[in-house]
């Protein structure tokens, strides 16, 4: 697998896609990104990431990353998606 490098001209979208892909879990993926310091701007303040916040950038169709990016993680998303429905 080609190395997915985070750039500073890497969009936020683009961040957490690819550390999604990288780490494979949802769940890991906004834990990262807490311990990072990122935070959702909900209008009243900011609040840490849950994991619905990062599957709604992975379905998100007008999410600001490349399409080829965004198919991976859509992929991935829907395998891991899927087989813990068969396992549960």
């Amino acid at each position: 697998m080609k190395e997915l490098i985070l750039t500073t001209s890497s969009t936020l979208e683009e961040i957490i896609l690819k550390k999604y892909l990288e780490l494979q879990s949802v769940a890991d993926t906004s834990k990262w990104l807490n311990q990072k310091g990122y935070r959702v701007n909900t209008g009243k303040g900011n609040r840490k990431y849950i994991s619905n916040d990062i599957t709604k950038i992975i379905n998100d169709k007008h999410c600001n990353a490349s399409d080829k990016l965004k198919e991976f993680a859509k992929a991935l998303y829907k395998k891991n998606y899927n087989y813990s429905k068969k396992v549960f």
